[in-house]
């Protein structure tokens, strides 16, 4: 059992308590009995507590409602029962990242969703000339934003930090890094292979990069090594 069902368990319990409390007082009143009365109070009591496990509880089963992105079920929906102001729109997809902080939160309770499993990645070794660092940077800033707003679920750059250039091969190697380049690894995450299929025709047609020029980037496009890869293992 996970959070939502102690929920819907507990839920009507607080105002189920304080009806029978309210009338066993008012009984309890007119008789002129103190064990009425007392009944009355043990029955606050227990609603009081009752009402603060189903708080607790309810923000647990949202959460668990909005991972799961159910059909027909949107984000302004809970707001609106919740009594919380914000403009109509969807959660974006739920990276494993952000479920566990989530699932972390909420006692390890939330049931992993499909939407949570994350089958593929594109994978990059870049050289970057270190005096286009800047350049670069804010290009991949708004890349990653076209990638998120087209269904990416996770995106990355990385810049050589604890990078040995190595005898035989290395990430430097690999790329024919030059005196004056570092190198980023960087690295897009996907449901699965279709899905960043789907993903890249979208990012191709986005219209920011029509005003892009292809041939004035800030890094060296024919010595970047990129490809797909299947996730085997997910920790």
């Amino acid at each position: 059992m996970n959070v939502a069902y102690y929920h819907l368990a507990i839920n009507h319990a607080p105002i189920l308590a304080v009806a029978f409390g309210l009338l066993l007082h008012v009984i309890g009143m007119i008789r002129n009995s103190r064990e009425l009365k007392l009944g009355a109070l043990i029955l606050f009591v227990i609603g009081a507590v009752t009402a603060v496990a189903a708080v607790k509880t309810g923000q647990g089963a949202t959460h668990l409602v909005m991972s799961l992105n159910l059909p027909g079920v949107e984000r302004s929906m809970v707001d609106r029962q919740l009594g919380r102001p914000g403009p109509p729109h969807r959660d974006p997809p739920v990276g494993r990242r952000d479920f566990a902080l989530r699932n972390q939160e909420y006692g390890g309770t939330l049931p992993t969703p499909k939407e949570v499993s994350m089958s593929y990645v594109d994978g990059f070794i870049v050289p970057v000339p270190k005096r286009k660092l800047k350049e670069y940077v804010k290009m991949a800033k708004t890349a990653s934003r076209v990638w998120k707003k087209h269904g990416a679920l996770e995106y990355y750059e990385a810049v050589a930090d604890d990078v040995k250039v190595g005898k035989v091969t290395s990430f430097p190697r690999s790329v024919k890094r030059k005196g004056n380049e570092t190198v980023f690894f960087s690295w897009i995450v996907y449901k699965s292979r279709a899905h960043r299929d789907a993903v890249l025709k979208k990012v191709m047609k986005d219209p920011i990069f029509k005003d892009m020029d292809m041939d004035d980037m800030p890094f060296d496009g024919m010595r970047m090594i990129y490809g797909g890869f299947k996730i085997v293992v997910a920790a």
